[in-house]
């Protein structure tokens, strides 16, 4: 009896485990899904996509119009690199007020926090980390 008892509680734990895996799986894929879904439309084909599955144009219409989406689109672009290039200048502002401050060790991780940014978000000709072996400071 007693040994029934603890092959159910054994069985509920593992199923209970398995759930709270599952979940975690499912909610990570649905977040990584919505982040995806969220970033496409900072690009030009993301937004001209979002535009077009809104309104639904006749070939017609999409003649007309893609001269008209190109222009916003490469306006949106410059926008975005002037909000980086703000980003860039804020940071290296940040950097110099609080590099005194900070133990070698400290400057390091940050070197490395903003490799990882780079990397992540200016990638394209011209920007990212860089050569390996050089550590740049800022956003360059």
């Amino acid at each position: 009896m007693k040994n029934n008892k603890l092959t159910y509680a054994a069985l509920f734990v593992v199923t209970l485990l398995i759930g709270f895996v599952i979940g975690f799986l499912v909610q990570g894929a649905i977040t990584s899904t919505r982040i995806k879904k969220m970033q496409s439309t900072f690009t030009e084909r993301g937004m001209n996509r979002e535009f077009i599955r809104a309104i639904r144009p006749t070939p017609e219409q999409m003649k007309q119009l893609h001269p008209v989406l190109r222009k916003y689109a490469g306006k949106k672009r410059d926008l975005m690199q002037e909000y980086r290039n703000n980003q860039h200048e804020l940071f290296l502002e940040f950097r110099q007020e609080t590099d005194p401050y900070l133990t070698p060790a400290q400057k390091d991780r940050l070197d490395q926090m903003d490799i990882r940014w780079r990397q992540r978000f200016m990638h394209g000709p011209g920007r990212g980390p860089g050569p390996r072996g050089k550590r740049n400071r800022g956003w360059n």
